[in-house]
């Protein structure tokens, strides 16, 4: 799959945009500050309907607007057009121009993979940021990961509720626990699944970028790790709720669960995090997301669209040089940065000045 165009109406810096996208990779070119990010972002929109740099949507309205607009066509086996409108009301969707009313609608219907500077804080910072990694992508590439997922977050979320509440009905938490416990371990097998996959992929990427990663892999923290008994599983969930009661009624919230996972990476043996540079750390969390790229183009058979903002400043000309052969494979990917590298070959250069961008 691939993105032919992309039509922008009040879309963070941009008045308005419609610029027209091919095969292979498309450089934006230009200096900090011109609106470079801002494209990205917007295509980012097109997978789930979030946005990789803010969880807030409405803030990607251009000042003083009242609606921000998206519309791309997305070229698969057949031609699609995508439109999602932004307001103060909420977020719009629509596919052919069908309205998309549920979000579990746009799960597998295109694939991105992003990756933004601050990527390099992703092992070092909150859990709750490798967390949204795993669910982002399992959301975009299973329905059912979705449904689980966001039927995990309406339970919790009414558990918490009824654990503020001055006078808290035992009964119904213990009907809530009962609830949560099976699909808390749906989203645990499919979790570790994932990451199980993703380890593969890492060792290849590794390889393409003639890195050496042995030892290299993540691993998945939870508090109950996935068995196939399923039964106890569940009675393994119960138990807990039932043991963190009363610390739960003092703190009015969910002490434990799956919200609570983690994701640690460790790169020749040890934890990344504690022990890696910030360019380990950069390229461990590259890896990650090209990772993720491979296991969607081997699993699902579709190549994602890559979208690699300023992911080049701080790699090595060898290491560029690597990752254009390795982006070279695949359909369609977006890198921004000032300049391109004598390295990164077979480019489609788009200059972007003035929150203006043209193809050169």
């Amino acid at each position: 799959m691939y993105l032919e165009s992309l039509k922008l109406k009040n879309f963070r810096s941009y008045d308005e945009l419609d610029i027209k996208f091919y095969k292979g990779i498309n450089f934006l070119t230009g200096l900090n500050g011109e609106g470079k990010t801002n494209i990205l972002e917007s295509i980012s929109l097109l997978a789930l309907g979030k946005s990789f740099v803010t969880s807030s949507e409405k803030e990607c309205i251009r000042t003083s607007k009242e609606f921000a607009r998206i519309e791309a066509v997305i070229n698969k086996q057949n031609r699609e057009k995508f439109e999602i409108v932004l307001s103060d009301i909420g977020k719009k969707i629509s596919l052919n121009g069908k309205e998309i009313r549920k979000i579990s609608e746009m799960s597998g219907k295109v694939y991105i993979v992003t990756f933004d500077p601050n990527d390099v804080y992703f092992y070092k910072g909150s859990s709750l940021e490798r967390r949204k990694f795993i669910d982002i992508s399992l959301s975009m590439l299973s329905p059912a990961y979705l449904s689980c997922i966001s039927l995990f977050r309406k339970l919790l979320k009414n558990r918490n509720l009824l654990l503020k509440e001055n006078e808290v009905n035992e009964k119904l938490i213990e009907v809530i626990n009962e609830q949560i416990a099976p699909v808390e371990y749906e989203i645990v097998k499919m979790r570790t699944k994932f990451i199980n996959e993703m380890n593969k992929s890492i060792l290849k990427i590794y390889n393409k970028l003639s890195i050496p990663a042995e030892d290299s892999k993540l691993v998945y923290k939870t508090e109950i790790p996935y068995f196939d008994e399923k039964e106890k599983f569940i009675k393994e969930v119960i138990m807990n709720f039932k043991r963190d009661y009363e610390v739960d009624i003092k703190r009015k919230s969910t002490s434990r669960g799956i919200h609570h996972d983690d994701v640690n990476f460790f790169f020749r043996g040890n934890n990344i995090a504690s022990t890696g540079s910030q360019g380990q750390n950069r390229i461990a969390s590259l890896i990650l997301k090209l990772s993720l790229a491979d296991l969607i183009k081997e699993k699902y058979k579709e190549e994602p669209i890559l979208l690699l903002d300023d992911v080049l400043s701080e790699l090595d000309i060898k290491h560029q040089e690597k990752l254009g052969i390795l982006l070279n494979e695949y359909t369609q990917a977006f890198i921004t940065g000032t300049e391109i590298p004598n390295v990164i070959k077979n480019v489609n250069e788009y200059e972007v000045s003035n929150h203006s961008m043209r193809r050169k």
